[in-house]
């Protein structure tokens, strides 16, 4: 079915947010919602509007990102509000899901992209009868209800599976407590712990591989993307990066957490917001104690009382006290988790993409509600 079309601006107004507003303004026990270009994230103690009414994400990476508003409520910088003219030609519902889709609208700029009010107007929008927009409206929504469902059970599944490596490091080092001597990573050590090198990163090869805190993501790192440094022999080998090594981050967000060399370019040093401890492999396995520094025991010793953030030093990290069994004991510890964690990363790129297919599939929905195809609630 084919319905007559009409400009956006034919059906609504552009009034911009308070460009005197910003999320600076807002107040912790403000009674009124107030939106910005990221939604509604802030509260103030006035409202500005009244009513129905669909806030644009107008500036920024997200620009063109929909929020519809209700009630009392203000919209603020970087913000353009959209105010139909004729509620009996247009339902607010049905418009919002027509343009909650960041494609549909005309960007201009690179680095701060911004919406093209002159060619927002001009969005062909169709426009069937009101009754049947309601109608879309509530088979829309109750097909996204069913989605959400599936969805929330799908992310506690994702916690769930976060959750087998936890229970299962905690299992096994706390019977190794009970088995084997407990010995501090200083005692395991070839020598102490050490901080990281100090240096400017350089994208041009002006020198070895310049790892640092922000290059290890989930886990991983992009050595294609890794930098290079100025380093002189002297330093290159006081800080040259070997297989086995493990790295802790000393400070930030990721405070405490390690990333083991497996293998890595030949030449590479490692910043100094990074402290690097070297077992002594006579002595222990790397594996086997990366895999410690992954447990909850590992974790309860550099958390503060409290809460909060955890704290990490060379001195701290070489009193951190651990069981260690026989090398053959390690062996098998280690390979226990490696394949487990490698069901549960399958398991989690399992989960992600069928989260990634309910998405998809809200779009799919709405495709088919906009083009005049029927939307089954069955499916």
């Amino acid at each position: 079915m084919t319905w007559p079309t009409k400009k956006l601006g034919e059906i609504a107004d552009f009034i911009s947010g308070n460009q005197n507003i910003n999320k600076g303004r807002a107040i912790s026990d403000g009674k009124y919602p107030a939106y910005s270009a990221s939604g509604q994230d802030i509260f103030l103690d006035t409202y500005e509007n009244e009513g129905s009414a669909i806030i644009i994400s107008w500036i920024g990476a997200r620009c063109g990102k929909c929020f519809l508003a209700d009630g009392k409520w203000t919209a603020i910088a970087n913000t353009q509000i959209l105010k139909i003219k004729n509620k009996n030609q247009c339902d607010y519902k049905y418009l919002f899901y027509f343009l909650n889709d960041e494609k549909k609208w005309p960007r201009i700029g690179g680095a701060q992209p911004y919406i093209s009010k002159n060619g927002a107007k001009k969005i062909e929008i169709p426009l069937p009868p009101l009754e049947i927009q309601k109608r879309i409206v509530a088979r829309v929504e109750k097909l996204f209800e069913k989605i959400d469902k599936a969805k929330e059970l799908r992310q506690k599944a994702q916690e769930q599976t976060a959750e087998i490596l936890q229970s299962a490091s905690r299992e096994i080092f706390s019977k190794a407590e009970k088995k084997w001597r407990v010995v501090k990573v200083l005692d395991i050590s070839e020598k102490q712990p050490q901080y990281g090198y100090t240096e400017s990163a350089k994208e041009s090869v002006v020198g070895p591989k310049f790892l640092r805190i922000t290059d290890i993501q989930n886990g991983k790192v992009d050595w294609e993307k890794v930098p290079y440094c100025k380093c002189g022999a002297k330093d290159f080998g006081k800080y040259k990066l070997e297989r086995g090594d493990i790295l802790f981050a000393r400070t930030g967000a990721t405070t405490g957490k390690t990333y083991l060399i497996r293998k890595c370019p030949n030449k590479t040093v490692f910043a100094s917001y990074l402290i690097r401890l070297r077992a002594d492999k006579e002595k222990i396995i790397p594996e086997y104690l990366y895999g410690f520094f992954q447990s909850p025991q590992y974790w309860q010793q550099i958390l503060p009382y409290g809460g909060a953030q955890p704290n990490m030093n060379a001195r701290k990290l070489s009193q951190i006290k651990f069981p260690l069994p026989p090398l053959p004991e390690q062996k098998k510890i280690v390979a226990y988790l490696d394949n487990l964690r490698e069901k549960v990363s399958k398991l989690k790129q399992i989960q992600e993409e069928q989260l990634r297919d309910l998405v998809e599939l809200k779009k799919s929905i709405l495709d088919r509600a906009f083009s005049g195809k029927s939307i089954n609630e069955k499916k």
